[in-house]
């Protein structure tokens, strides 16, 4: 089901209308599980043998579109949102994946927590949620304004927030 999403990047953008003759649910969830699974496999083979932040670090570089690849998933991931606004099955996929999300980005952040290497008297989940804005806000300004959030910004933006996080252990 991945031709879909082929299909509707020829040209270099994802946007509704490459989808408009195509059943929508097919389109979107074929587009979600090749992005969803991407994605989950780099993240597992590039966190191996990491603990903590540098794996937290490392999973949150994967999930942003610092590359052609990972913008065309963020075109697919902002198209999908707009196609979930009116449709409740795609809301309970995007929830599903966001929780998913949520898990992986919050173990790591606990992990971390218990290493020494995040500030104890940080709450995991406030943690967590900023990281979540941060790849959600920072895949939107890829996809809509990408001389604003090349890969160095993105970079540098993600770096200034663990260190924030640090205690420097």
């Amino acid at each position: 089901m991945g031709h879909y999403c082929e299909r509707a990047s020829q040209g270099g953008a994802v946007h509704g209308e490459h989808f408009r003759h195509l059943p929508l649910s097919d389109v979107s969830r074929a587009c979600k599980d090749l992005q969803d699974g991407e994605l989950g496999g780099a993240q597992s083979e590039r966190t191996q043998g990491l603990l903590g932040l540098d794996a937290l670090r490392v999973v949150m570089l994967e999930a942003l579109p610092l590359d052609e690849q990972r913008l065309l998933e963020a075109q697919i991931e902002v198209n999908f949102w707009s196609l979930a606004l009116g449709h409740e099955a795609l809301r309970e996929l995007q929830h599903e994946e966001f929780e998913r999300f949520w898990d992986v980005l919050h173990y790591r952040v606990s992990e971390a927590q218990k290493l020494g290497q995040v500030w104890p008297d940080l709450d995991a989940d406030d943690v967590t949620h900023q990281l979540m804005v941060l790849v959600e806000g920072l895949s939107l300004e890829a996809v809509l304004y990408p001389s604003r959030a090349t890969p160095e910004r993105q970079t540098a933006t993600l770096d200034s927030v663990l260190g924030r996080i640090s205690s420097g252990r």
